[in-house]
């Protein structure tokens, strides 16, 4: 994959090794170069091809499965699972708040990766609405001009609508 060893790793950026291991590999998941369901070379041919330790390499492929881009299964390797998952936009009307948290068990149907957490969208009465943060943009919706908040002066509509309101 790589034309020269450690070819793609530059170890006087600054930026841990692993993260620029995750990164080449990220990119080629995105680009189509790792197809979905194609294996990944294994933490030690990564560490020899990318001169870097196997704990390195090892890292890196962990990164990408909390990302969701992988998924490491023992005794077969690491799978490509997909490209970058698409992002729906879910429009948050005015009265609603956002918060976010750790998904719960009541999650688990959402097949949410490790270490991603949930938005709540709350109505005001009380109904709730659950969507895993890495496959949402949440968009205000507007109705007339924002309201100034907290002890701020109100010289004007805010440039920067809140997510939420309260």
């Amino acid at each position: 994959m790589a034309d020269t060893p450690g070819s793609g790793i530059d170890r006087r950026s600054g930026v841990p090794l692993r993260l620029q291991l995750a990164s080449i590999f990220r990119e080629r998941i995105r680009s189509g170069q790792l197809p979905p369901g194609a294996q990944t070379p294994s933490g030690p041919a990564l560490a020899d091809e990318y001169v870097v330790s196997r704990y390195t390499a090892d890292r890196a492929l962990d990164l990408l499965a909390s990302e969701g881009l992988v998924r490491r299964v023992a005794g077969q390797g690491t799978i490509v699972v997909g490209g970058v998952p698409a992002r729906e936009v879910v429009e948050v009307p005015p009265g609603c708040k956002v918060t976010a948290r750790l998904p719960g068990a009541e999650e688990h149907e959402l097949l949410i990766p490790p270490g991603v957490p949930v938005l709540v969208i709350s109505y005001p009465g009380g109904a709730e609405q659950v969507y895993p943060a890495d496959r949402v943009i949440m968009v205000a919706v507007e109705t007339g001009a924002p309201r100034p908040r907290g002890k701020r002066k109100a010289s004007g509509p805010s440039k920067r609508p809140a997510l939420a309101t309260t």
